[in-house]
């Protein structure tokens, strides 16, 4: 609807040049599945579509760890080049959530000591679970923690805690996908585009952690 409105405020030759991604989508219903639908549903005939084929925010491991997230929703044959190597992804698995608070509480002590200037953000599946880590967090002293709540982000260094639905469009130094659970990423499209938009918010390191059972998106992992 938004880019017929725009297509109609052109004039006769309705020349526009449109970008963005349609794999990063938050929303359950809406959206396309590809620029070319998109394009086709409007009726424009005359088009160039140009896709970028190189990554500049996140590294080699991130960009295929999240490629293979997307899997038979990726519009490209495989991830894309990018610029940079950098660190594996890490999964972690643990059997309650106090255990996997005190985990990442102590690696983000340790982080902010060593690169106190460092963004980061715990990236949770829904606002009851960011509530929960924010709290915990907090028990254990972690500095620069925030609780973000209708996108208030501070866009300083340390430690934002927010549900996936809020961080499309942002980019964090690190990522700490939590909650990355059967129950909370089943093996459905939105879960997928959820999870992939999380993980390409990573520019140099992201965990992945998960209480009980793993997502089925994250493929084999022990």
């Amino acid at each position: 609807m938004e880019v017929a409105v725009l297509l109609g405020a052109c004039d006769a030759k309705r020349c526009i040049t449109l970008a963005g991604d349609t794999q990063q989508q938050i929303l359950e219903q809406g959206g396309s599945e590809a620029w070319s639908s998109l394009l086709d549903s409007l009726g424009i005939e005359s088009t160039a579509l140009s896709t970028l084929k190189v990554s500049y925010r996140s590294t080699r491991p991130i960009s295929t760890f999240a490629r293979s997230i997307l899997g038979a929703l990726a519009e490209d044959e495989g991830p894309p080049l990018t610029a940079r190597e950098g660190a594996p992804v890490e999964l972690f698995g643990f059997p309650e959530h106090g255990a996997c608070v005190d985990f990442i509480g102590t690696a983000l002590r340790d982080l902010l000591r060593a690169e106190p200037l460092a963004s980061v953000a715990v990236v949770t599946p829904d606002e009851a679970t960011s509530r929960m880590y924010f709290q915990g967090l907090e028990r254990m002293d972690v500095p620069m923690v925030r609780l973000v709540e209708d996108q208030s982000f501070a866009f300083a260094p340390g430690i934002d805690i927010v549900d996936v639905r809020q961080v499309k469009g942002l980019e964090f130094d690190y990522v700490v996908l939590v909650g990355a659970s059967d129950g909370a990423y089943p093996d459905r499209p939105n879960p997928r585009r959820l999870l992939h938009v999380a993980a390409t918010r990573a520019i140099h390191h992201l965990w992945v952690t998960w209480v009980g059972t793993a997502s089925p998106l994250l493929g084999a992992v022990s």
